[in-house]
């Protein structure tokens, strides 16, 4: 019998989408994510990829130039190769082209930071960050930092604008991660959605940082894509009634101006 023909014959399984260029690609992003050098058996935990595999790998990434061994120790870390495929996608990115004046106008007047970000596992990665030319600056985020989904405004943002679908298995993931531990997570996403669907934006006052109050509204590019855009800055300086009062409905306000400009709904808006 045919190898196509016994493929057609039996269900698809999780298993079949597991090859060598997937699990690469699941260990290139887990080294590239932690703070920190990683060991093969931190891999193989975090990422469930047998620690003979997780060697193989990390040797043929290393021969590639994407990641490197700490000299005489089992711990890797990325090179400023695998940052270039982030710079790359980023510098043809039109999404951060298309946003970024209304980002810059949003920061200038409210004297806060902003930021685009775009979910990669269980973090929203910063992948355009505006600062407001007078003012102290606070946050610190940049490009490439990541804020946790289930404990930032931006987060649960991205998280009450999904799809039952796709929301679910990713509030699964957050729950088996442990990192989350104590948190009533499926409140949680009810509750911003609820925000979200009764303001147009999810609030978050100390749960990133203790010091930190933001808002964020979700958006949906037309190629499908989901993003998230926060504002906020120190609670000092942004109240809970400025937050809610001020800071939200503006964010509102330039979220609907990127909608008419990419011609797609502003989720929750």
């Amino acid at each position: 019998m045919a190898l196509d023909t016994l493929t057609d014959a039996r269900p698809k399984t999780a298993d079949d989408d597991v090859s060598a260029l997937s699990r690469g690609l699941s260990l290139l992003e887990t080294i590239t994510a932690s703070p920190h050098p990683l060991t093969v058996k931190e891999l193989a935990q975090q990422t469930g990829i047998p620690r003979p595999t997780v060697a193989r790998i990390a040797s043929t990434l290393v021969n590639a130039g994407y990641v490197r061994q700490l000299e005489g120790k089992d711990r890797f870390f990325p090179t400023t190769r695998s940052l270039e495929l982030a710079n790359t996608f980023l510098a043809h990115f039109d999404m951060c082209k298309a946003v970024r004046p209304f980002l810059r106008e949003l920061a200038e007047e409210c004297g806060a930071a902003v930021h685009l970000c775009l979910r990669n596992r269980l973090d929203m990665v910063v992948i355009e960050s505006v600062r407001p030319s007078v003012g102290p600056i606070i946050v610190r985020l940049g490009l490439g930092d990541r804020l946790q989904l289930a404990h930032s405004a931006i987060g649960r943002a991205h998280l009450a604008s999904l799809p039952p679908e796709e929301r679910d298995p990713l509030v699964e993931s957050l729950r088996l991660s442990g990192a989350n531990e104590g948190m009533d997570l499926r409140a949680m996403v009810k509750k911003a959605a609820r925000e979200l669907g009764d303001k147009g934006f999810v609030s978050a006052f100390g749960d990133w940082h203790s010091d930190i109050n933001a808002v964020a509204v979700p958006l949906q590019s037309p190629a499908g894509e989901h993003f998230a855009i926060n504002c906020g800055g120190p609670a000092f300086l942004f109240s809970r009634e400025t937050v809610l009062e001020h800071l939200g409905p503006r964010l509102v306000d330039t979220a609907a101006k990127i909608q008419e400009l990419i011609g797609r709904v502003v989720l929750g808006a």
